[in-house]
Parts: structure tokens; C-alpha cells; sequence
């Protein structure tokens, strides 16, 4: 039986920031994936996320704000750009902006009122019929490259990073966790798991009170701008989410969910219905590009019942999940955060503890 000191189970974005964080305290650390490197299953692949601190709660604007100088301490760390700042735009009503606005404020993040005559001389490309507030920090992150920074650092640093390595049964032990693979049992004093909508199939009831996790998929569509040379901000609206992906498309993805599945059962089949919804809230507002010529495909999102995620430690048991799609943009501070429970140290508890109300 093999040993180290913890198990990460999960080489998604937080599984992988978690090693990272470990790697560098000097911690033996064991990273497994179920899947391949760079497979297309979880939450996190891709080549393109939001980064932005403007929310209506301030609790997520501070949580921004906290993690945009982990991101950059990861590009240097790795020497690799991560985080390509573009501007941010929040779509709305003027209300709800405003709550936006003042949240941000709280948290010491810049914003500004742009009318849509300020808005489409600023981006040709876009357009609105009412103000939009601006995030002059706000920006894209290259996914999988952030993924592939995170685990090759961790490997350089001394990790065990094993790929097509499922985590076949967990249970804590008289001096800690054992983990079953094809490979062989692995012991450790701690095991992290962060697995998103596999967690609780994972744990099969071995941590009572685990907050529920479903999962869910939506779907992405990538739009071919007109002129290759014009650019965007990433934005948000009610309805949709974008960006400008490093290809040169823009991508623009549909807030609305499917019913729950399973993560091995889900459907990878896209809906004409929400299709429709994209290319009309596109023809409107980024005239930029061709709405009627796209490639689409759907992601799967792990999330609690009240959105808010899951870092906790039960016994030698960490666990990191909920993070839906709303959570890369945290990924550095996340895996501080489970590393930090991973090592003995108090989490952060609060609206990420498991017994909150």
C-alpha cells in the first residue's frame, strides 16, 4: 500500500489547486483523476471562464477581490498567462444594477455607468438599449491551461499526479483514510475530495449532514465574429453569459439548467429551444457577430440547493463541491481554503460550512 500525506481526489480546477497549494507547503500529496487529462466530463475544461467582482451580494465581491492576487501569484509561480483582463459588463434593470454597484463598492471594486452610445464606442461589437456598468478588472481565465498550470507545478514540486486513476471506495481508518484504486490502496492522514457531482455517489453517506449536490447541464454556443480584429468585454445578463474564448470566438452560454441527472448519465445533446434564446439575445445585443452560424455544446454543473458551496472538513474527510458554475473564478483561493483544512487549519466556514441553516 502506497502512502502520502494527502489525497486529492479530483483534477478538476479545485482538486488541482488544492495539490498546488499542498505541493508548495512541502506536503506529499497524491492527485487522482478519474478521467483524462484535458477530458470534456466535469465542469472545468475549456479554454475560457469570467473573472469578475461585481455581484448584488458583496459576500461574493470580496471573495473577487481576495482571489484576483492568487491568480496572479499563479502566473508566477507557473509563468504562464492565466488571466487576461478585458473589461466586464453587468446587463440589467437600472435597480438592479445599482445593487451591483453598491455591493462592489463594499468591497472596494470600481465600477462605472456606461450608456449604450459609451458602450458600443468603447465596443463596436456590442450593444444595448439601456446603461450597463463596467468592471475595468474584470476578465477572461484560460481554463484548461489554469488546470494544466496548477497540476504540472504541484508534479514539479513533488506531487503523485495520476490521470485515468478513478477512486474506487473511501473510509477513514484508526490513522486516517484509505482510498481504493485499480492500482492499489493509498493511505493518507487526510483525503480531499473534490469531485463536484460525483461527491456524493463518492462518500455513499460515509459524512452525515453533507449539504445535497445535483447536477445539472447548460449550454454554450460560439459565435464567429464578422471582423477577426474586434474585440469584447466578458459580460452577464439575466439570461446569458460571455466571453471572447482565445480562438477568437465569443462564447455565450444560457443561465437555465436542465432537470438534475446524474454525472455518468447525463446528455451531451444540445436544445434547439435554448439555441433559439442564445441567438436572440445575441442579434440584439453583439451585433458583432454572425448569430445564425455556431458550435454548441452543453457543460455539467455540481450546485447546492442554495448555490452557496461546500468547504468543510468532516473527521479526515475535506470536501469542496457545489462550485456550479459560478465558482473557477475562485479556484486559487478555494484551494488555499481546502488545503488550509487539508493541513489542520480552521476553514473558512460561515455560508461554506456544512451545517449551516
Amino acid at each position: 500500500m502506497s502512502r502520502a500525506d494527502v489525497i486529492v481526489v479530483g483534477g478538476g480546477v479545485m482538486g488541482a489547486s488544492t495539490a498546488w497549494w499542498l505541493a508548495r507547503r512541502g506536503v506529499a500529496v497524491t492527485l487522482l483523476e478519474r478521467f483524462a487529462q484535458g477530458h470534456r466530463n466535469g465542469s472545468s475544461h475549456g479554454t475560457e471562464r469570467i473573472f469578475r467582482a461585481t455581484n448584488a451580494d458583496p459576500f461574493w465581491c470580496r471573495h473577487a477581490v481576495e482571489a484576483l492576487p492568487l491568480w496572479r501569484e499563479l502566473e508566477e509561480d507557473s509563468g504562464d498567462a492565466l488571466l487576461l483582463t478585458t473589461g466586464h459588463i453587468d446587463f440589467d434593470t437600472a435597480e438592479q444594477l445599482q445593487l451591483r454597484a453598491d455591493a462592489a463598492a463594499t468591497a472596494g471594486v470600481d465600477t462605472q455607468w456606461m450608456s449604450p452610445e459609451e458602450l458600443t464606442e468603447r465596443w463596436p461589437s456590442m450593444a444595448s438599449e439601456r446603461p450597463v456598468l463596467f468592471h475595468a478588472e474584470g476578465g477572461r481565465t484560460n481554463a484548461q491551461a489554469t488546470i494544466d498550470a496548477m497540476s504540472r507545478r504541484a508534479f514539479e514540486l513533488g506531487a503523485d499526479v495520476r490521470y485515468e486513476t478513478p477512486a474506487r471506495g473511501i473510509r477513514q481508518t484508526a490513522h486516517g483514510v484509505e482510498v481504493d484504486t485499480d492500482d492499489g490502496a493509498i493511505s493518507a492522514g487526510t483525503v480531499v475530495l473534490a469531485t463536484a457531482g460525483w461527491t456524493p455517489y463518492l462518500l455513499d453517506g460515509a459524512v452525515p449532514g453533507l449539504p445535497s449536490v445535483e447536477s445539472s447541464t447548460g449550454q454554450v454556443a460560439f459565435f464567429q465574429p464578422h471582423d477577426p480584429a474586434s474585440t469584447y468585454p466578458t459580460f452577464v445578463s439575466p439570461e446569458v453569459y460571455g466571453m471572447s474564448t482565445p480562438d477568437g470566438r465569443v462564447r455565450v452560454g444560457h443561465f437555465q439548467h436542465s432537470m438534475p441527472v446524474h454525472p455518468d448519465r447525463r446528455s451531451f445533446e444540445t436544445d434547439p429551444h435554448t439555441r433559439a434564446e442564445i441567438e436572440g439575445w445575441v442579434a440584439v445585443h453583439v451585433p458583432g457577430v454572425d448569430p445564425h452560424h455556431l458550435d454548441e455544446l452543453s457543460c455539467l454543473f455540481g450546485e447546492t440547493i442554495d448555490d452557496d458551496y461546500v468547504i468543510d472538513r468532516y473527521g479526515d474527510i475535506v470536501v469542496g463541491c457545489g462550485f456550479g458554475g459560478t465558482g473557477f473564478k475562485f479556484a486559487p483561493l478555494v484551494g488555499r481554503m481546502l488545503a488550509d483544512l487539508a493541513c489542520g487549519q480552521s476553514g473558512p466556514g460561515g455560508r461554506f460550512a456544512s451545517g449551516r441553516p
